[in-house]
């Protein structure tokens, strides 16, 4: 029997497969296509947030076993041990006289349950999860500022609700970490618990994981967390976003730059302009540094709602006479725009204090790899001084992604293009830039 060599070739879409059979003779056998339904974005968001309601359920759960166990080993509790029913009157109760164990264990259990809003990461959200983030703010500082106006605990607040509306968790019942804390600390010392006991209460309270932590710990590493073995067993801490960043296109043992770092704004923004014609003309370095300099001055070319129009207006000529630029999905004229630099330029004027690009970059690199507010201050006085400067600098939002080059690259490529008006492909071709093989 004849045997018969074909090859099979396979087309992968976002929404189908194509595939396809030929012989030696490169004749088509069959062919076919399987189509299938788009991935809807919102089927993702509801999964997340499905996610997310686990494994806070999940963490709750595991707070209050480890309280348990804490009460248990101190000798408060025993394994028989079960919640009373009016933990909101024992908790106001015990701020002001001695409760027995097993009205403090049920004091304490009730509050490690619901331990407040530590807004301790820097929104990203955006769209509705930005406005009901604004709202949860807005709830916050009010029910904090009538806790400081009354002088009043969250558990005698939250009891006078109850007492006059019949009910108390909702929207309305959020306080911050710190509010729960200053009560927390209030009945500690009102039951004279000793030092050492008081700590570990006050940890398992406080302590919370944030998201880019991942999962693990420093005596149950994983390799899905921060905490993992090196090649001898040792227990190493990483930050999980610096090793997802990726390598440079370019230098593949480079890191890829920060989005929004100025370098690569820079680089972008000159891409443009290498690659456009104005009355057919390239334009000069000259007018590439004019436009830069007023960038640096400004964070933008004016008008900044209307950034192609601005470039006309700086070049001198009506916007249909810029030809070979980028268009958007709606056919309109695209340029790139500095939103990093504008942010930081914002919080440079109002300290009256420039930068360097090399310092900007430095700043957007970790605005982008640590995402609470507390890392960030921390790396940035590395190489900052001014404590208030640093502290703007941590709130800032939006620093999410990275490019697909290094800094390294970016900043050779910035070079060449500023002299000469031919694109970064180009340029990496005739300058033989990257690894030599």
């Amino acid at each position: 029997m004849k045997r018969n060599n074909y090859a099979l070739g396979i087309d992968i879409g976002i929404t189908s497969v194509g595939w396809g059979i030929i012989d030696t003779d490169d004749k088509v056998v069959a062919a076919g296509v399987r189509l299938f339904e788009e991935v809807d974005a919102s089927e993702n968001v509801k999964r997340r947030g499905f996610r997310g309601a686990r494994r806070i359920k999940r963490r709750r759960k595991h707070r209050v076993e480890r309280m348990k166990r804490l009460l248990i080993r101190e000798g408060y509790i025993d394994e028989s041990f079960h919640t009373l029913s009016n933990p909101y009157e024992l908790r106001v109760k015990g701020l002001k006289e001695l409760l027995a164990p097993e009205e403090f264990a049920t004091a304490l259990l009730h509050l490690v349950k619901r331990r407040g809003s530590h807004l301790e990461t820097v929104d990203e959200s955006d769209g509705e999860s930005a406005k009901d983030a604004e709202k949860a703010k807005q709830v916050l500082a009010k029910n904090h500022r009538q806790l400081v106006e009354e002088k009043k605990h969250v558990c005698e607040l939250q009891l006078e609700r109850w007492q006059k509306y019949g009910q108390i968790r909702g929207s309305e019942n959020i306080f911050h970490t710190e509010d729960y804390l200053r009560e927390l600390d209030a009945l500690l010392k009102t039951q004279n618990i000793p030092d050492n006991v008081a700590e570990a209460i006050r940890d398992l309270i406080s302590t919370r994981r944030h998201y880019s932590e991942g999962p693990g710990s420093l005596t149950s590493p994983t390799p899905y967390g921060r905490f993992r073995r090196n090649e001898e067993g040792v227990v190493e801490t990483f930050n999980l976003i610096e090793l997802m960043r990726g390598k440079c296109s370019v230098y593949p043992e480079e890191l890829r730059a920060p989005k929004l770092a100025i370098s690569v704004e820079i680089f972008n923004f000159l891409n443009d302009l290498n690659n456009l014609k104005v009355h057919n003309q390239p334009i000069t370095t000259e007018t590439k540094l004019r436009l830069l300099g007023t960038i640096r001055e400004k964070g933008c070319l004016p008008p900044k709602t209307k950034p192609f129009e601005a470039l006309a207006k700086s070049l001198g000529v009506e916007p249909e006479y810029i030809t070979n630029h980028r268009i958007d999905a709606n056919k309109k004229p695209l340029i790139s725009t500095f939103d990093g630099y504008q942010k930081m330029l914002k919080i440079m004027q109002a300290h009256h204090c420039t930068l360097e690009d090399e310092t900007i970059d430095q700043i957007a690199a970790v605005l982008t790899s640590h995402k609470t507010k507390e890392d960030r201050i921390e790396n940035l006085q590395v190489f900052l001084d001014d404590e208030k400067i640093i502290g703007d600098f941590a709130d800032l939002k939006g620093f999410t992604q990275y490019h697909s080059m290094s800094l390294r690259a970016v900043k050779e490529i910035n070079t060449i293009m500023i002299e000469e008006n031919k694109n970064q492909m180009q340029i990496i071709h005739e300058h033989n830039l990257g690894p030599q093989t």
